[in-house]
């Protein structure tokens, strides 16, 4: 553990001391443990026979062994209403941020001007702020919200005097504070929608009263652990079951001790525990109090405004977009991959060697967007490349009975040529042939397998 540590550590156990349960466990082990050592020297002096006081050592086991268990059962209740209330704490920041951010968003949809388009997100942001700060201070004051001080008002909110006069004097003096700027909000996304700053269609516009419904619900089960306390009768029968046994402890101890002074320790621990556990209890019976000193309900507070200011920040910047054309292919986003550190050690390193890439995208994006190139003429269809003619080839030189079958074949006269000529009808031999061409081929053409040209579609055709 750190300096720093250690010193929020003190900071904690100084404010622990502090508390009322820590006082009262302090007081009645201190009782406990004085009468112990009070009756232990009596006892030693013979001036009292404690030991006919005692009860049985097993009566005395089964009664602490039950008051152990309704300090256990409290204090597991206490705790089960603490996990509520930071729950229903954290959700209340989450609805009111996303109605928030899905009305901003809407706005980019938005055909109206931007002064109208300015004027509803900086209204939304300040009623947001306003009725998360009217929520946590009516669940830490357990009282009616017609009652609630301002002058005791904690919460920051964010340019609540930048509203009208009217309407600020109209929520000072509502009696349902939540539900009066609730219903504002409302009215103020129906009248944007009516003037066109809210342009989107009606079924996606019902997401941002969906999550204001949402917050208002999570708010008045919240109101359950804070205005909702344990019954006054269990409460009074624990109370009755501790101070018995701060009482007869000190007895048990005084006889089974050794010294006075460790009769005064084992009492003054045995009661002080027990009593510091109910007490804490207790003060966790409202865990939105101030005094329970559990939950910071004013970090939530300040934690949703720097969200909404993002909102503003965030509200006129273009949407995100890739540095490349197209994006990237999957292999290359797998190998992509960065810790967010090194990310922002990246980011870090580019902006200050000067890179701008940002404002040359937002550059480009402009001038697109004034001087559109024109769009780019389709290329030409190229021809497919003529059939070529080669040579025929050679006849092969034929032998055994080939050769005399060809010598015996009668000859002819060449009537063009004016010689005579052998005419070699051999029909293992064409002398012309078209290869790589498809099914329906001229006749007379032999399509030949397996001698595709490189270069030459599956349509193209080669005479060879």
């Amino acid at each position: 553990m750190g300096r720093l540590g250690m010193r929020q550590f003190g900071v904690r156990c100084r404010d622990l001391a502090r508390t009322e349960a820590f006082q009262w466990a302090l007081g009645m082990g201190t009782f406990s443990g004085s009468l112990s050592a009070v009756l232990r020297v009596l006892h030693e002096r013979g001036v009292v026979d404690i030991v006919m006081w005692v009860p049985d050592i097993a009566i005395f086991g089964f009664f602490i062994t039950f008051a152990s268990l309704v300090a256990a059962f409290r204090t597991a209740n206490a705790l089960g209403r603490y996990t509520d209330a930071a729950m229903y704490l954290h959700r209340l920041s989450a609805c009111w941020f996303d109605s928030a951010s899905t009305l901003f968003a809407f706005c980019r949809a938005s055909d109206a001007s931007d002064k109208d388009i300015h004027e509803f997100q900086h209204l939304i942001v300040r009623l947001m702020s306003l009725l998360s700060a009217f929520c946590l201070q009516s669940l830490q004051s357990s009282v009616p919200q017609d009652t609630l001080k301002t002058s005791g008002f904690r919460f920051e909110i964010l340019g609540s005097t930048d509203l009208d006069p009217v309407t600020q004097q109209m929520v000072l003096e509502s009696k349902n504070k939540v539900e009066f700027i609730f219903q504002m909000v409302q009215q103020l996304v129906v009248d944007a929608q009516k003037s066109g700053v809210l342009s989107i269609p009606p079924p996606i516009l019902t997401r941002s009263y969906q999550e204001l419904g949402s917050g208002l619900v999570a708010f008045h089960e919240a109101k359950k652990l804070a205005c909702v306390p344990i019954p006054f009768a269990y409460v009074l029968i624990t109370g009755a079951i501790l101070l018995t046994e701060a009482v007869f402890v000190p007895f048990m101890t005084a006889i089974n001790t050794k010294g006075v002074l460790s009769s005064f320790v084992f009492s003054f621990g045995a009661t002080f525990l027990i009593w510091f556990m109910n007490g804490v209890a207790d003060a966790l019976d409202n865990p939105f109090n101030r005094e329970a000193r559990s939950l910071d309900a004013s970090s939530v507070q300040h934690e949703l405004n720097e969200h909404l200011l993002q909102l503003l920040r965030q509200a006129a910047s273009p949407s995100v977009r890739l540095v490349a054309a197209q994006g990237r292919l999957a292999s290359e986003i797998e190998r992509n991959r960065n810790s967010i550190a090194t990310w922002a050690r990246i980011a870090t390193v580019k902006q200050i060697s000067g890179v701008t890439e940002r404002h040359e995208l937002e550059e480009a994006r402009h001038s697109e967007l004034s001087d559109p190139e024109p769009p780019e003429p389709p290329e030409p269809a190229v021809a497919p490349p003529p059939l070529a003619l080669e040579r025929p080839r050679e006849a092969p030189r034929l032998r055994g009975r080939e050769a005399r079958a060809i010598s015996r074949l009668p000859s002819q006269v060449d009537e063009e040529g004016g010689g005579l000529a052998q005419v070699w009808e051999l029909p293992e031999f064409r002398p012309w042939r078209l290869t790589g061409t498809r099914h329906g081929a001229p006749r007379g053409l032999a399509a030949s397998s397996g001698m595709m040209e490189r270069g030459v579609g599956r349509t193209g055709a080669q005479w060879t």
